[in-house]
């Protein structure tokens, strides 16, 4: 399984991966606790939609040091899409698709 998450991360970065020794462990260590491969790729897709991210490396072991927190604003079956929505925007801020009307507080999907 950990030969799978480094050939996805791979080829997620589209060139290869510096300090595999140091990716190896990262990925080693999410999947020993209990994360998924669906969840270490949801994990690095949110944090590289990020602003910060753009046009920078972003590193397996980054992602390990966030996957917990970003974990925790995952819903679980049976829970309110709202009460997710309002836990993630408070956490991460809007979502890459959103933008708040400074004028009426209403928070609107943006038309791409």
């Amino acid at each position: 399984m950990n030969e799978e998450v480094l050939k996805w991360y791979e080829e997620a970065l589209g060139y290869p991966m510096p300090f595999r020794p140091r990716e190896l462990k990262a990925s080693a260590w999410m999947l020993r606790n209990g994360y998924t491969l669906q969840d270490i790729q949801n994990c690095y897709q949110h944090l590289k939609a990020q602003p910060f991210y753009l046009g920078r490396h972003l590193s397996l072991r980054k992602v390990q040091e966030e996957i917990g927190a970003w974990k925790q604003t995952q819903p679980s079956a049976g829970d309110d899409r709202e009460a997710y929505l309002k836990e993630y925007r408070r956490r991460w801020g809007l979502l890459p698709w959103e933008e708040l009307d400074r004028k009426t507080g209403e928070i609107t999907e943006v038309k791409r």
